[in-house]
């Protein structure tokens, strides 16, 4: 009987299997993770907003991901990564500017666009100088002449956990078990 693999050929097997395994289980869990927060605004100048991420030690710079807004009337979407894990809220640092910045359709989505949770403008609370106006979908933030910065928060009444999937974790090991 002819033997169907060689020794080299499972080695080579092997190694093929170990890289594809580091492509599934990357060391920076932003990289791989899936999970996204969204949020659409609109500012008549470019700025920055920042999302800081609250999972049980309160919010720090350390646990926040920031992105540049381009200006404009047109409400343009926005996405930050969200890395695995579980979450009591978040932070949006809107624009840095002394100006007129509206957020709506803010929501955790997947990569994918599939929807994990919807946010209404009533679910923020505002820690600001300035004005805010809140509609049914949207909320408006003016903020106030010598104010740094404004900020809005969600505060989630039950932990919101973010893992990785079964199908990614375990599709690396069944790639190399074929």
């Amino acid at each position: 009987m002819k033997q169907s693999f060689s020794l080299s050929s499972l080695f080579a097997v092997a190694v093929f299997c170990f890289i594809i395994s580091l492509v599934f289980f990357s060391a920076d869990p932003t990289l791989s993770s899936p999970y996204r927060f969204e949020v659409k605004i609109a500012s008549p100048v470019s700025g920055h907003v920042r999302v800081y991420f609250d999972s049980g030690n309160g919010f720090s710079s350390a646990q926040s991901v920031q992105q540049a807004v381009q200006a404009g009337a047109e409400l343009q979407r926005y996405r930050f990564v969200l890395p695995f894990g579980s979450y009591r809220g978040l932070r949006v640092e809107p624009i840095d500017a002394h100006v007129t910045t509206v957020l709506t359709a803010a929501r955790i989505v997947t990569k994918h666009n599939f929807v994990i949770r919807n946010f209404l403008p009533s679910d923020f609370s505002a820690t600001l100088s300035g004005q805010i106006e809140r509609t049914p979908v949207s909320l408006k933030l003016k903020a106030a002449p010598g104010v740094s910065h404004s900020t809005f928060d969600l505060s989630f009444p039950k932990e919101v956990v973010l893992k990785p999937s079964g199908l990614l974790r375990d599709g690396a090991w069944r790639c190399c078990l074929v």
